[in-house]
């Protein structure tokens, strides 16, 4: 487990509803670790006819949790989609969720809010199309983080060929490390898993928190035939 980067948090959220069994709970989702970035299921309307709505507690951009004790952190989306339906059908829901706040999450908020507000042509694409800001997943606990590691080789001098941002700042603390550019002709654009935006979470097994950007590049100049990358991918980048 590590803290989210300066600026960055969560807070758990709980929910106990008695309702009808018959009486849907009114949510929207997407994600899953069966998606393209394996993110964990999250929420992208509360509909108004929903006894969430009325309860007013789950937002959209919610990460599901459990509901009624069932892990749902690591299911693929339609295994998602089988448990809440399966577990709405009772009388009683107590549904668990976790939300990311950052330093940006009022502005969001006020935007959501006017999305809300002002009529669309088709309600059903909108909440399609909506996806969180890249920067929600920051502020998850690192435990609900899907990491894996990309291992690179080359045989001479030359550089892995990316370059790195982020890093222990006295003024802002503790930021990710993000890949900021891949150079063409090198080890990592040859092996082509490491992408513009992937936040580096370890180097050969040790963590890269608490490091600042002069103690990691001469850490990745020392390796000389062989590197493991524990990387994160996120939807969207900060370069």
């Amino acid at each position: 487990m590590k803290d989210p980067p300066g600026g960055f948090s969560s807070q758990e959220k709980t929910v106990s509803l008695k309702k009808e069994p018959r009486l849907s709970l009114g949510i929207t989702i997407a994600g899953g670790r069966d998606c393209r970035s394996r993110l964990p299921v999250y929420i992208t309307s509360v509909q108004p006819v929903g006894c969430l709505h009325r309860d007013g507690t789950i937002k959209r951009g919610d990460v599901l949790l459990s509901i009624n004790g069932v892990d749902l952190t690591q299911l693929t989306y339609n295994e998602a989609v089988s448990v809440l339906k399966a577990q709405t059908a009772q009388s009683q829901v107590v549904l668990r969720v976790i939300q990311t706040i950052s330093e940006d999450s009022e502005e969001e908020s006020e935007a959501a809010n006017k999305d809300e507000l002002d009529p669309v042509d088709d309600p059903r694409d909108d909440t399609l199309n909506w996806t969180p800001l890249w920067t929600r997943w920051l502020g998850l606990p690192s435990n609900m983080h899907w990491c894996r590691d990309i291992v690179l080789q080359k045989t001479n001098n030359e550089s892995w060929g990316f370059s790195i941002v982020g890093g222990y700042e006295e003024s802002h603390g503790q930021q990710p490390f993000f890949i900021k550019t891949i150079v063409p002709g090198t080890p990592a654009h040859f092996d082509g898993r490491l992408k513009c935006g992937d936040e580096i979470v370890a180097v050969n097994g040790a963590t890269t928190v608490g490091m600042n950007n002069s103690s990691l590049i001469p850490m990745l100049k020392l390796q000389k035939n062989k590197v493991t990358l524990t990387v994160v991918s996120w939807p969207g980048s900060l370069v």
